[in-house]
């Protein structure tokens, strides 16, 4: 496997590339890069991020990118997730009051435990060294996991 710099060499302006899938769909459309930036390229006006590494396959011919994979929550992340305060009976009386206004103190009462304990990615809001929770499937997203394939492309010679 060749790398993203390798990538970034070959994508220079005028270079052809075919697009064979998007989303499992098949596509036969070869469009030319008429730009390219440091962390982008673009493909006939249409722009077309640099993947992070660990979700790019690239040989020199091919160009295959995955969306975030997913992984389940370790034991300690579910321990972590359980006890945040605003999930502690504690703070069951607060928590009801709080909906009654902007209900913003355990927020951040939960923002700092999540930062305090270096695992921010689990209060789901934003990307944090790469993963991030998902609430719709209760496990973590992740770019360091492969997950299904959204783009390829094949350079033309």
């Amino acid at each position: 496997m060749k790398t993203i710099a390798d990538l970034k060499r070959a994508l220079t302006v005028g270079v052809k590339v075919r697009t064979v899938s998007i989303y499992g769909v098949p596509k036969d459309t070869v469009r030319a890069v008429s730009k390219v930036q440091s962390n982008a390229v673009y493909l006939n006006g249409s722009m077309l991020d640099y993947p992070p590494a660990s979700l790019c396959d690239f040989d020199g011919v091919n160009i295959k990118i995955y969306s975030e994979g997913h992984r389940d929550l370790t034991e300690a992340e579910k321990k972590i997730m359980s006890n945040e305060p605003s999930r502690r009976p504690e703070n069951k009386e607060r928590l009801q009051n709080e909906m009654l206004n902007d209900g913003s103190g355990l927020y951040w009462a939960d923002k700092r435990y999540y930062k305090e304990l270096n695992a921010e990615y689990l209060q789901g809001h934003d990307w944090t060294n790469g993963e991030k929770y998902d609430y719709n499937k209760q496990n973590v997203k992740s770019k360091k996991i492969k997950g299904d394939l959204i783009l390829h492309y094949i350079i033309e010679k």
